[in-house]
């Protein structure tokens, strides 16, 4: 099995950094042939930007790439992240310092599928089942690869979570509907404003502009202020760069300052435009038709526990497949879902602080993660997303806080603070579990 043979735990630059691969011993002096070192680093630079692509932990990115030119015999190795690059300088003794670099995104996308792929392609390189050639060509074909089913099927994961966060939130099984197919529509109009070329910042202002909207539309249809309040809750939610906020956590944890300097800079950007979009839309029909009261006097319930955890198992597997997760990742989502909504409620009930419990149940889920990633040689991230995303965004506290906005109240900072704080407590948490779950190589 690949999770025993190609994986494991190494500390490299001799500091203490989580890594999920376990290289070969390095033999020689670690000075390769000078005709083959610019075909190594061309494929670690192309595994580099394929695994940020699908959403890799910047730690791991870099465990891979020293991990497969360490199998490889190539040492003498530095790799250093910029914002938008990764740059490697071979530099053997008495030769000449060969240095490449390759651009990369960190955006906050996810292909899970893809993502395990790329993982199985390094297990399977440390194991010896491939040679450089052989792995570079097997990069090559992820990275070539389409989306392999139906985009439909992803949406309709998005779909089921958003109806399960709206649940989570207090809202009523009618806005629950209208929460899913609230979800496709701004997720179809998100991409159709990417696909020509519109920034992120306007795209996505005009998803929260719409979702306000369409959530005024149903209200002045006859639907309930608790059933609009849940379909927002669910949809607002999801727009803000939640993933983004625990990456850069993560990043800034792990001691990759420049990277998360750049998530950083991106979350601001698209808070402000989710701000931006709820205002101004907001503005226009808050005071119109009692809708303002019913926004402002909406009264979040929590589920029972037993419809809670149903709920954040439910979502957790529409999360995996929203993220390209495959079928054969879902039950691993699930499970995760179970947990880290299991340990928030009970935490919630000893500690009555979000953050506080979204800290403890991160904590536990990046722990189970890092043991079942290696047990099932998945990465962790396949399943600490869905049960992150399951079973702990803090939907009633981001939509208190961008109504507020909307209306001009001064509590609006302290409100979307606090979501914040609770977001970036679970990328606090989830490094501290993995860390507790795993220890250095010798």
């Amino acid at each position: 099995m690949i999770g025993r043979d190609g994986f494991g735990r190494i500390w490299p630059r001799g500091g203490h950094r989580w890594s999920p691969y376990t290289p070969s011993p390095l033999t020689g002096d670690g000075i390769v042939d000078p005709d083959e070192a610019p075909a190594m680093l061309r494929f670690v630079l192309h595994l580099g930007e394929q695994l940020f692509r699908s959403g890799a932990e910047t730690g791991t990115v870099e465990a891979a790439v020293l991990a497969a030119t360490r199998h490889l015999g190539m040492g003498h190795l530095q790799i250093d992240f910029a914002a938008r690059s990764i740059h490697l300088q071979y530099s053997p003794p008495g030769e000449r310092p060969m240095v490449m670099l390759r651009t990369i995104t960190t955006d906050g996308a996810r292909d899970l599928h893809r993502l395990s792929r790329l993982h199985r392609v390094v297990g399977r390189l440390l194991a010896g089942e491939l040679d450089l050639k052989g792995a570079s060509a097997e990069v090559d074909r992820i990275a070539g690869a389409g989306a392999g089913r139906p985009w439909w099927v992803d949406v309709a994961g998005g779909a089921v979570l958003a109806a399960m966060i709206c649940l989570q939130a207090g809202g009523t099984q009618g806005g629950a509907v209208l929460a899913a197919l609230l979800l496709v529509l701004v997720n179809r109009v998100g991409r159709l404003f990417g696909r020509v070329g519109i920034p992120a910042f306007y795209t996505t202002a005009a998803q929260a502009a719409l979702t306000v909207g369409a959530g005024a539309v149903a209200f002045a249809a006859g639907l309930s202020g608790q059933a609009v309040a849940g379909m927002l809750a669910a949809n607002l939610v999801l727009l803000l760069p939640i993933l983004s906020v625990v990456s850069l956590a993560e990043d800034a944890i792990m001691g990759f300052p420049q990277i998360a300097a750049g998530r950083a800079i991106t979350v601001t950007m698209l808070v402000g435009g989710i701000i931006a979009g709820t205002a101004i839309t907001g503005s226009l029909v808050l005071d119109r038709s009692g809708f303002e009261l019913a926004a402002y006097g909406v009264s979040f319930a929590a589920l029972p526990f037993g419809l809670s955890l149903l709920s954040s198992a439910v979502g957790a597997a529409g999360n995996t497949l929203f993220n390209g997760g495959s079928v054969r990742l879902v039950p691993l989502g699930v499970a995760a879902g179970l947990l880290a909504g299991l340990v928030n409620q009970l935490m919630l009930a000893l500690l009555h602080s979000p953050p506080l419990a979204a800290l403890a149940a991160a904590t536990v889920l990046g722990a189970w993660a890092a043991v079942v990633g290696t047990c099932f040689g998945v990465p962790s991230a396949a399943t600490t997303l869905p049960g992150v995303t399951g079973a702990l965004l803090p939907g009633p506290t981001v939509y208190a806080s961008l109504v507020q906005y909307a209306k001009g109240s001064a509590a609006a900072p302290g409100l979307l603070l606090s979501a914040l704080a609770t977001t970036a407590a679970i990328g606090v948490g989830v490094v501290l579990g993995t860390l507790l779950a795993t220890r250095p190589s010798k």
